[in-house]
C-alpha cells in the first residue's frame, strides 16, 4: 500500500509541475506530499517565484537547483536535508528561505553567499553554532534559529545593520557581545529559554535609535538587572522578564513596561492597542505557509483523472 501511496504521490507532483509549466506559473506549492525527491521536470519551471516544499521527506536537492534563478520564496521546512547542493548559492535572486526542522546541524556555507537573503528561518536544526560568514548577509532582515543548541552569538552578527526581527529562543546562550547595540534597526528580540544569568547591558544600545519595541527574556537565569538598565529602556514597549529570579525585586514592578508574571502580562496585553504584534514577536512566527494563492494550487480531481495518462507516458518514456 505505502509503494502504490508513493507512486499516487510521485505522478500527482509531476502532473502538477507539468501543469506548472504550460501556464508558466509563479509559484508551485507541494506541500505535503510525502515525495523523497525534487523531480528534474521541476528544473523547467525557470518562471517561478515561489516554491513551496514543506512537509516533505526531502532528503537532497537537485544540483541543478540553479536553473530556478528567479525563486524568491522557498520554503523547505519540516523534510530531512542534511546538507544543500553546491549551487545552491547561486540562487542570487532568493530572499525569503525557510529550512526549519530540518536536520543540519550547521548553517550550509551555500547559505552565505545569497546576496539578497532578507529572511533565513533555521529553528530546531541542531545547530550549535552561528557561523562568523552570517555578515556576509547585509540584507538581512529576520533570522530565526530557536530550538537549537547554540551556545554563544558571534560578535559579526553586529554587521547585519537591516536586521529588524532576531529569535534566538530555546538555546544555550549565555551572553550577548557588546557590540550588539550595533542593531539599531532592531525591534523585535527573542532570547528567551537561554541561561542568560544577568541583564544583557549590551541591549540598551539598540535604544540609541529606540527601534528596539519587544524584548524576551523570559525563562532565562536571570539574578541581577539595575533601575537604570529598566530605566534606559523605556521607549521599549514590552521587556519580558518571566520565569527568572530577579522577578522577586519589589522596584521592577513600577514600569509599566515590564512582564513579570501572568498577570502582569495580562494586564499589560489587555492596554496594548498593538498587542497582536506583541503576541506575534513572542512566537517569533515563521513564514506563513498555510495561505497560498489560487495559482499555487491545481484541481486535485482533474490530477488524479489524467494519472492513467500521465503514469503511461512516464513509462513509456
Amino acid at each position: 500500500m505505502g509503494s502504490f501511496y508513493d507512486l499516487v504521490c510521485k505522478y500527482q507532483t509531476v502532473a502538477m509541475i507539468e501543469e506548472a509549466f504550460l501556464k508558466r506559473s509563479t509559484s508551485l506549492n507541494i506541500n505535503n506530499f510525502g515525495v523523497t525527491e525534487v523531480p528534474e521536470e521541476m528544473m523547467k519551471l525557470v518562471n517561478l517565484v515561489r516554491l513551496k516544499l514543506h512537509n516533505n521527506k526531502l532528503r537532497a536537492l537537485p544540483e541543478n537547483i540553479n536553473h530556478l534563478e528567479r525563486l524568491h520564496t522557498l520554503t523547505l521546512d519540516y523534510n530531512s536535508l542534511e546538507t544543500l547542493p553546491e549551487n545552491f548559492g547561486l540562487l542570487q535572486n532568493l530572499v525569503c528561505l525557510n529550512l526549519s526542522h530540518n536536520p543540519l546541524k550547521s548553517l550550509p556555507a551555500e547559505i552565505m553567499t545569497l546576496p539578497k537573503l532578507e529572511v533565513l528561518w533555521v529553528n530546531n536544526t541542531e545547530l550549535q553554532a552561528i557561523p562568523t560568514s552570517i555578515k556576509n548577509l547585509i540584507h538581512l532582515d529576520t533570522f530565526g534559529a530557536r530550538g537549537n543548541q547554540i551556545s554563544s552569538i558571534p560578535e559579526e552578527i553586529s554587521t547585519l545593520t537591516s536586521l529588524r526581527w532576531l529569535t534566538l529562543e530555546d538555546n544555550l546562550i549565555t551572553e550577548i557581545p557588546n557590540n550588539f547595540g550595533a542593531l539599531q534597526k532592531l525591534i523585535h528580540l527573542n532570547l528567551a529559554k537561554n541561561l542568560l544569568p544577568v541583564f544583557p547591558t549590551s541591549i540598551i544600545g539598540i535604544q540609541v535609535s529606540n527601534s528596539l519595541q519587544y524584548c524576551v527574556l523570559n525563562g532565562n537565569s536571570i539574578i541581577d538587572v539595575t533601575q537604570p538598565q529598566i530605566e534606559a529602556m523605556q521607549n521599549c514597549k514590552k521587556i519580558d522578564l518571566q520565569f527568572n529570579p530577579v522577578t522577586s525585586l519589589p522596584w521592577l514592578k513600577d514600569f509599566q513596561n515590564v512582564i513579570l508574571d501572568e498577570s502582569t502580562e495580562q494586564s499589560n496585553h489587555d492596554s496594548d492597542s498593538e498587542s497582536e504584534d506583541w503576541e506575534d514577536s513572542v512566537p517569533s512566527s515563521e513564514i506563513d505557509l498555510s495561505e497560498s494563492s489560487d495559482e499555487e494550487y491545481y484541481d486535485n480531481d482533474e490530477v488524479i483523472a489524467a494519472l492513467p495518462d500521465i503514469v503511461q507516458f512516464t513509462l513509456m518514456g
